[in-house]
């Protein structure tokens, strides 16, 4: 796995490139008719519309000609919606015209696929699309990119005003990682207080990890050079759902944000793995 740490000047070379790509851009008035420039940009949720500032921030005469749609994929109910609402946008504005997706970040491709079939309904003459990042196995290539990542890379932007990363949010100090089974012997249990979880040893969950036939795997998340935490997750409806089946933090760390940080995890492992839904089965009754 590699890391990829792209700062302010990175990214800010990335846009301009872009903005240099773009028909009709400003920097390229030569190259090709007005008609032909995206007029109306549709940045997906907080990130995209941050992409879409520091653009308008490296070339603000774009900002005189773009008008800005907002999107956002709400993933519990599997549904993209186009912020045509707002003021000052209209419906007809899309049609007929030419449109920019943006978002910093392309992991399954399914997200950004859905706002652009979401976009398609007001029958624009034609969709661009833009990311800063790109998995390599995802099911939507953008027009335009800046970097390609393996599937297990990761991408940390380390700007002023910071998008949305698939990180350990304010977690710091931890890792996860799969369960091993050089873990068996030397591994210190994680007690929570549910007898249930409990009473289960790592040489338990090792042995249904290889027994499994729903991908049942248990990832441990350490700090300090020792387990806090854990989570075991399995696949379920024909690889569309990830079931979290235990998910548990030592007593004497509970209150450190690990539980959000492991959960946050499972639902980045879910996008990546192109699945819908996450389910988290509850004991009745145990505490």
């Amino acid at each position: 796995m590699h890391t990829h740490y792209l700062g302010e000047a990175e990214v800010d070379a990335y846009l301009r490139d872009l903005i240099a790509r773009l028909p009709a851009a400003p920097s390229r008035p030569s190259v090709v008719s007005e008609d032909y420039h995206p007029h109306i940009w549709v940045p997906i949720g907080k990130s995209g519309r941050i992409l879409v500032d520091r653009i308008f921030e490296l070339d603000p005469s774009l900002e005189n000609q773009t008008i800005v749609v907002p999107a956002a994929y709400d993933r519990e109910d599997d549904i993209a919606r186009i912020s045509t609402h707002l003021p000052g946008v209209k419906t007809e504005q899309i049609t007929g015209n030419r449109i920019l997706v943006l978002d910093s970040s392309v992991h399954s491709g399914t997200t950004m696929l859905r706002v652009i079939r979401e976009v398609n309904k007001f029958r624009p003459v034609a969709v661009e699309c833009y990311s800063l990042v790109v998995k390599r196995n995802s099911v939507l290539i953008p027009t335009f990119w800046a970097l390609t990542m393996d599937d297990h890379d990761r991408a940390f932007f380390l700007l002023k005003h910071k998008l949305p990363n698939n990180h350990l949010d304010d977690v710091r100090g931890v890792f996860i990682r799969k369960l091993q089974e050089d873990d068996l012997d030397i591994l210190h249990p994680v007690v929570c207080g549910l007898q249930s979880l409990d009473q289960t040893t790592w040489a338990d969950r090792w042995y249904d990890m290889r027994l499994s036939e729903r991908n049942r795997a248990t990832y441990i998340l350490e700090a300090g050079g020792g387990a806090v935490g854990y989570i075991t997750i399995a696949t379920a409806h024909q690889g569309r759902a990830m079931i979290v089946d235990e998910i548990a933090v030592d007593n004497a760390q509970k209150g450190n944000g690990y539980s959000g940080a492991l959960m946050r995890w499972a639902e980045t492992m879910a996008r990546q793995s192109k699945m819908s839904t996450v389910e988290l089965w509850g004991v009745e009754g145990q505490w």
